[in-house]
């Protein structure tokens, strides 16, 4: 945005007298002087706070474009969005949303398996969460950063990061994100075969999600059931809870007809090793016919 002052030249007259010469009173010049300065620095700031709003605005843009991508499983594409959103927001020195654009970096790269980098960026993004005060978002962080060490195996780590986020989630009454660490604390009882702990999160879970109305969790969880039965070799039992995370998830890819295409193909690659895992047990207890369907 240009802007043209314009300064106005006070002309002196000197008048001779035999008396004496009159001389102009000065005040009035540094009067107006000041007054155009004034001005110069209100429309400075006026420009300095809309190119801000605007810089802002079209980082939101690119994170809201980045989002959609990760969702649609188009990492790269995503990547190069939120980098450049993360450059305007820190020139704009918006720390909030600088913290909120690092934390989906990290989940690009845990998405993509790169967990070192995915550690990074969560925990960048954990220190300037913590330092802005936004406690909901720190639960939700804990939650990610416990994520990536489940997937590296180093579960005691994972435990503690999950316990961490649902400590945050309670306090703050956010219930689905309270179900959701309470099906991922689950996972890791599971995976350490301590069965009986497992199934008891996951029902802690199970009751949560149903009470806020989370399809998307409620069908995640009756399918960690179903693969916690699969390994206490209770194959007929697993089925039910397999069919049931089905029954759920074929709900929602109905409700994504209306989205485009690639979305509902990004949604169904999500829940594929479902069908497979029903599919799976079907044919071990020779159900073709249902497998099949």
């Amino acid at each position: 945005m240009r802007y043209s002052l314009k300064l106005l030249a006070a002309t002196v007259f000197l008048v001779s007298s035999p008396v004496e010469a009159v001389v102009t009173d000065n005040s009035s010049v540094a009067n107006s002087s000041s007054v155009a300065k004034s001005v110069v620095s209100e429309e400075l700031k006026i420009a300095q706070v809309e190119g801000k709003k605007q810089r802002k605005d079209e980082a939101l843009r690119l994170n809201k474009l980045g989002l959609q991508q990760l969702n649609r499983g188009e990492y790269r594409k995503a990547l190069n969005n939120f980098e450049q959103a993360l450059v305007i927001f820190r020139e704009v020195r918006e720390r909030k949303e600088e913290g909120a654009i690092l934390n989906n970096i990290g989940e690009i790269y845990r998405s993509l398996g790169e967990y070192a980098k995915a550690l990074d960026y969560l925990q960048k993004s954990l220190a300037i969460v913590i330092q802005v005060g936004n406690k909901a978002v720190k639960g939700t962080i804990l939650n990610n950063i416990g994520q990536v060490y489940f997937s590296l195996g180093e579960y005691t780590k994972a435990l503690d990061y999950y316990q961490q986020s649902l400590a945050i989630h309670k306090q703050l009454g956010n219930k689905p994100m309270e179900g959701t660490t309470l099906s991922n604390i689950g996972n890791i009882y599971r995976n350490l075969r301590e069965y009986v702990k497992a199934l008891d999160y996951y029902q802690q879970a199970l009751a949560i999600h149903k009470q806020v109305g989370d399809k998307a969790g409620e069908g995640k969880t009756l399918n960690n059931i179903g693969l916690l039965l699969t390994a206490q070799k209770k194959p007929k039992l697993a089925i039910v809870f397999f069919k049931q995370s089905v029954s759920i998830r074929e709900q929602i890819r109905k409700q994504l007809r209306t989205l485009p295409k690639q979305q509902q193909e990004s949604y169904t690659k999500t829940i594929a090793d479902t069908y497979r895992n029903l599919a799976n047990l079907l044919i071990s207890q020779d159900r073709i016919l249902e497998a099949q369907q």
